[in-house]
């Protein structure tokens, strides 16, 4: 598994890093599901 989003500080959300880009998933008890693909550079909303 990916390491958690320094952002969010929440144990279900995690990351992958595959330069240059930032792919963000929530883990579910039967599933994971990709929410977001981001550039590097682009910064998160803090909500």
């Amino acid at each position: 598994m990916g390491r958690l989003v320094p952002e969010y500080d929440v144990a279900e959300i995690r990351e992958l890093v595959e330069p240059p880009y930032r792919i963000f998933y929530e883990v579910f008890p039967d599933r994971v599901e990709v929410f977001a693909i981001r550039h590097g550079r682009e910064r998160l909303p803090r909500e």
